[in-house]
């Protein structure tokens, strides 16, 4: 029996950001996570599976505006402690020249277990960074309905937050190549959809049961229940490139949530598109992103992956205002026009030809926290 624990109000948030630790001068990665927070005072940091990345997690807010407090004074806090050690940091989902293969394991039992259970090949390429968005959820079977709405916006997610379009010095031609690294595993990439909390049980526990996870934590998905804390957690989005834009991506998120709640009755609502469909709209967020056609969910017709988030935007604008949140529906609308991270940084190499200038912005855009426009 998997225990749901219980959040009192639903949709509170809380955000775990992976950023990549780089040399001032060379601008690649280094190992240096365990140095970094032995020195800082900053708290709510963390070790991640390698030691060139550290991940910031928020404490559980309200509102998006309780969010921006910590992430202004956490990133402010960073910055400063870090300038003794010779550090710098990037929000993208990939480095644009590092290699992999240098990469450094953390030294805990649960990472080593992993190297050991998994194809230390296939692990090592997860040497990426992302975004986990928590949304507490009331009961489990709250989650799953919750769960089984937010698959459709997989393409929508990508599309913002798509910050790795190279891999080793590489253009991948892709808007996103980071989520493609957990295609690779049978508990990664899009989940499946359920009806109940206890359909979900049932087939967690014959994975437990048949080897092929060792505990919840190696359910890769897209999106996922985190039964431990209570909450939906949405995987989908890669390391976000500035504070702007990551708190305008989870304030789209949330206020999906609160039109989800105010409308789970409806037909529509509940409308669960074809696997096919969620693969192929995944697929093409992944190559184009918001140029992406997006398939509905009803498979009546497509239209541009922009123009839906548009819609969806205005649909929106009374859950912005009822919270006082406006400023982050005019930053999602900034991001629409100016493009994400990977369109700026292919934009900068056409400009340079140099990928040292890439990785300079990304650390630029990081320090300034707000897109290089």
């Amino acid at each position: 029996m998997i225990e749901f624990k219980r959040n009192p109000v639903s949709l509170t948030f809380g955000v775990e950001a992976e950023f990549q630790i780089l040399d001032v001068k060379s601008l690649d990665l280094v190992p240096r996570a365990e140095e970094l927070m032995s020195q800082t005072t900053l708290k709510g940091l963390s070790k991640e599976l390698f030691k060139s990345t550290i991940e910031l997690i928020s404490p559980v807010c309200r509102h998006v505006g309780e969010m921006d407090k910590f992430f202004e004074s956490s990133y402010s806090i960073l910055q400063q402690e870090s300038r003794p050690l010779n550090l710098c940091f990037a929000a993208t989902g990939t480095h644009p020249f590092a290699h992999y293969s240098e990469r450094q394991v953390t030294p805990t039992p649960r990472y080593h277990a992993l190297l050991e259970q998994k194809s230390r090949w296939l692990l090592r390429r997860t040497a990426v960074y992302g975004t986990h968005v928590h949304l507490g959820m009331r009961s489990g079977d709250e989650c799953i309905r919750f769960h089984n709405f937010f698959l459709r916006f997989v393409p929508h997610l990508i599309a913002l937050s798509a910050s790795s379009p190279y891999w080793h010095g590489l253009d991948t031609d892709l808007a996103a190549c980071r989520p493609t690294m957990f295609e690779s595993f049978p508990t990664g990439a899009i989940p499946y959809h359920f009806k109940t909390w206890e359909e979900y049980q049932n087939l967690v526990e014959k994975m437990l049961r048949f080897g092929s996870i060792q505990d919840l934590k190696d359910i890769w998905w897209d999106v996922r229940p985190s039964p431990e804390q209570g909450t939906l957690e949405i995987r989908i989005c890669d390391s976000i490139a500035s504070r702007m834009e990551l708190l305008a991506i989870v304030a789209f998120i949330q206020m999906l949530g609160y039109w989800f709640e105010d409308h789970q009755d409806d037909e529509n609502a509940n409308l669960s598109p074809p696997l096919w469909v969620l693969r192929e709209n995944k697929w093409r967020a992944l190559k184009d992103g918001m140029k992406a056609f997006y398939i509905l969910p009803d498979t009546s017709g497509s239209c541009n992956l922009k123009d839906e988030i548009t819609n969806w935007l205005q649909v929106l604008v009374p859950y912005y205002v009822e919270r006082n949140a406006l400023k982050y529906h005019e930053d999602l609308l900034t991001i629409l026009n100016i493009g994400n991270s990977s369109s700026r940084q292919r934009k900068k190499y056409k400009e340079t030809s140099s990928l040292e200038a890439v990785a300079k912005m990304n650390v630029d855009e990081f320090s300034s926290g707000r897109p290089a426009f």
